[in-house]
């Protein structure tokens, strides 16, 4: 790494605008592990020196670097920004290109959008030489790796890592192979694996990264340690970790690091049974979510403090917290859903025009056999748009559409809309990892597919959401359906996935056409599904009118004896 001190004098002694731009850059570079506010600082001046003069190869490295600045710091607008900027030069260099397409593929990342961050790290990987460019290379397996681990395909994503550790290695770039030891971790961790390996990949880390200015990456790797050793019931170790790496993210102006710290000391309180610490803790961990706008740990923030106010008997500020929480499942969902579809769109428009200017200019068979295997793909696409990943079943987008329509068709007293979650679904999670929630939400989905009808729409409605649309069905004939699918999943053979695992699902029930929309028969439905989670949870709830009725029928199936009403 360069010397800050000695690039700094540089600066001071050069008035010449190309070699100030050229220090300018390499300073933002050389301080953004250290302090970012500065390299911002010095990466937006070579911004503005390079653009007043036209130097656009300098210009298009100093966004690259101000991307990379914007990013560490959460700041994704300014982030997207720049890295479309420099992708719109028309004169940067090739390897120009290909790193500001990386930069941007992890921008998306953090913003959940990986639709559009799986074909940028394609294109990056195609255009860079694993002989010639090992070190580039390796960086964007590594990225590929957290792409995939997101997307819960963990085999492949720990596939990529251990693949760019090998290149790093044979680079001899030892502080990139430090971070994505930390990087394997937290895959570790998270998915598990060995704790013991997961400890020691940090700590291989650290050693690294202590050893010279890489202050962002100590503080995210404590971050990790200390949540691992909070996870494995390590507890003083837990609480120096996480205290180091407060101070540091605090210091650097890392906000979204603080925020998961908060967040990992929260989780340490709660174990310890120190709940308005910890509920100190979350709320400061929610404040900084919502400063950097990340909707992702915002909802994982409000189901943590809602299980902190369950425990402390305020059932009424759980109940909040989960509310806020479908609150923004929905909108993450609804607006993934709406991204995605204007991208295919977008997509489909661009195809339509070259498949018809090819046929203008060839005419030929082979032309027709190629525009006939794209329409092929934009199929597959479509279908690709309306389905949840992770279930095969329809999403959300797909079932509000397929709910107006069907609302619109419907005589009175024939459309029923019901709502379900599954219960107590962070602590499957939290107890026996992410891995098994997934399987659990795939077998829900194919217990929905063998007790509904034939005419019955399902579709996954959020995280642990279900929901299902029954046309030409009385009431009487919908509470069968969502009874059997109730009975299914509680008797289902869950030891199959995990020994110790259980699983029951509540249920809420509208038939109320005279509300006036699909949107309020499904507000009504989530009403009864609040209602059978707060009357104890594993039941069908359902009213026979609005949201106001007074007149309604449950079915009851405690998870205990204590819990009959």
């Amino acid at each position: 790494m360069p010397d800050i001190l000695e690039l700094e004098r540089q600066l001071n002694l050069t008035d010449l605008p190309l070699e100030r731009v050229g220090v300018l850059i390499e300073l933002c570079k050389s301080l953004r592990t250290s302090h970012l506010a500065q390299a911002i600082h010095f990466g937006e001046e070579a911004r503005s020196l390079a653009q007043r003069h036209e130097y656009w190869s300098e210009l298009t490295e100093a966004l690259i670097g101000l991307g990379w600045c914007y990013h560490d710091s959460a700041d994704y607008r300014m982030a997207l920004e720049v890295l479309e900027q420099a992708l719109g030069q028309h004169q940067e260099s090739g390897e120009q290109r290909l790193k500001a397409k990386h930069a941007l593929s992890c921008v998306y990342e953090r913003l959940g959008d990986y639709q559009n961050a799986l074909p940028l790290l394609g294109e990056v990987l195609k255009g860079t030489n694993p002989h010639l460019q090992p070190r580039e290379y390796a960086d964007t397996l590594n990225s590929t790796a957290i792409v995939y681990m997101e997307l819960h395909d963990h085999a492949e994503g720990m596939r990529y890592f251990r693949e760019s550790l090998e290149h790093y290695r044979q680079a001899k770039a030892w502080v990139r192979f430090a971070n994505t030891s930390a990087n394997l971790g937290v895959a570790l961790k998270k998915h598990d694996g060995d704790p013991l390996e997961a400890e020691q990949r940090f700590l291989d880390a650290l050693q690294v990264f202590e050893g010279g200015e890489y202050q962002t990456q100590v503080t995210t790797v404590l971050m990790n340690l200390g949540s691992l050793y909070v996870q494995t019931g390590r507890t003083l170790e837990a609480h120096e970790t996480l205290t180091r790496a407060l101070h540091l993210s605090t210091q650097l102006g890392l906000k979204l690091i603080e925020a998961y710290v908060h967040q990992k000391f929260g989780k340490l309180y709660l174990a310890q049974g120190q709940l308005e610490n910890a509920e100190k803790s979350f709320l400061e961990s929610l404040l900084l979510f919502g400063f950097v706008d990340f909707a992702k740990g915002e909802m994982e923030v409000r189901e943590d403090l809602a299980q902190v106010y369950r425990q402390m008997g305020n059932f009424e500020a759980a109940f909040h917290e989960l509310k806020a929480l479908h609150t923004l499942e929905r909108k993450h969902f609804d607006e993934t859903s709406n991204k995605r579809l204007r991208q295919l769109l977008a997509q489909f428009e661009v195809d339509k025009e070259r498949r018809e200017a090819e046929i203008e200019r060839l005419k030929t068979v082979e032309l027709e056999n190629l525009l006939q295997e794209k329409s092929r793909l934009v199929e597959q696409l479509e279908q690709l748009s309306i389905t949840d990943g992770l279930t095969g079943l329809y999403n959300r987008r797909y079932l509000d559409s397929e709910a107006r329509r069907v609302y619109g068709e419907a005589r009175a007293g024939e459309l029923c809309i019901s709502l379900a979650d599954i219960d107590f679904f962070k602590r499957v999670n939290d107890t026996f990892g992410h891995a098994t929630g997934d399987e659990v939400l795939k077998q829900i989905a194919v217990l929905y597919r063998e007790n509904t009808r034939a005419g019955d729409f399902v579709a996954r409605y959020g995280g642990e959401e279900f929901a299902l649309v029954m046309p030409h069905t009385r009431v009487n004939e919908a509470l069968e359906v969502c009874e059997r699918v109730r009975s299914a999943v509680e008797h289902y053979e869950w030891s199959t996935i995990h020994p110790q695992l259980r699983v029951t699902l509540s249920l809420g029930l509208c038939s109320a056409l005279e509300l006036g929309s699909h949107e309020k028969m499904l507000q009504n439905a989530d009403h009864w599904l609040y209602q059978a989670k707060h009357e104890g949870k594993n039941r069908v709830r359902y009213g026979f009118s609005g949201l106001q009725t007074l007149e309604a029928g449950v079915y009851v199936h405690p998870l205990t004896a204590q819990e009959t009403q």
